[in-house]
């Protein structure tokens, strides 16, 4: 189910629904059969849809606060080496969710949010911080294609967007950063005052492109022959 419509629906409606799910759950949609499911799965099986206005209050206030850091997070991201980065966003104030301080321990559940189904929400908005807020940041949520915005929220959530990297592969990429770099300072003494694309800013670009071509060939993609042969004249 698409979340914005889930966020537009109102609790007292949803309260509704889920009452009557729980009597028949073939009697709702097949989006809020899954809805109300993903709750139940993300309580091991004890129904814990929202049973009162208030309730369903709060399961609104985290299916938005999940939504709006996929959206707003990299505001706050830890991205400015020299320091001077926001650490507080006035769209990501926990009142506007609906919660309080004291609100902080309490489990929530957030079978929405791919690293785990259930959290006190002190900790889910530290593995939120953890995905969308430090120095590596995302803006993905303006994509109009659903399964590309769940194939990134598949990739990132789970592992808090921290790839994991053996020894081996770190130190491929450093050596293709430290390549690009010195290649750059070559091309700056060898052809002063040239013009030239620098790489300054997006050094980031080269294991991206190396990774590219050796997923690509791995998966049996080859040069067009046409390419190969116009290359060559």
């Amino acid at each position: 189910m698409d979340l914005d419509f889930i966020l537009r629906a109102n609790p007292d409606y949803i309260e509704d629904l889920f009452r009557q799910y729980s009597r028949d759950p073939g009697s709702v949609g097949a989006d809020w059969a899954h809805f109300f499911a993903g709750f139940e799965l993300g309580s091991n099986g004890r129904p814990v849809a929202p049973t009162s206005a208030h309730q369903a209050e709060r399961v609104m206030g985290v299916f938005d606060l999940i939504h709006t850091y996929r959206e707003l997070g990299h505001l706050i991201a830890d991205l400015n080496p020299l320091g001077g980065n926001l650490t507080e966003h006035p769209l990501l104030v926990l009142e506007d969710f609906g919660f309080t301080e004291a609100d902080l321990d309490r489990v929530v559940q957030c079978p929405t949010f791919r690293r785990q189904p259930q959290a006190r929400l002190r900790e889910l908005i530290a593995l939120l911080k953890a995905t969308y807020c430090r120095t590596i940041a995302v803006e993905y949520m303006y994509i109009s294609d659903k399964a590309q915005r769940d194939w990134l929220k598949d990739h990132m959530e789970p592992t808090l967007n921290e790839p994991a990297l053996d020894v081996d592969d770190r130190r491929h990429v450093f050596s293709t950063l430290v390549a690009s770099t010195g290649f750059e300072e070559f091309l700056q003494t060898k052809y002063v005052g040239q013009k030239r694309f620098s790489l300054e800013g997006a050094e980031v670009l080269i294991p991206l492109l190396d990774t590219l071509i050796e997923e690509a060939g791995g998966a049996g993609s080859r040069r067009s022959s046409w390419r190969c042969r116009t290359a060559a004249a």
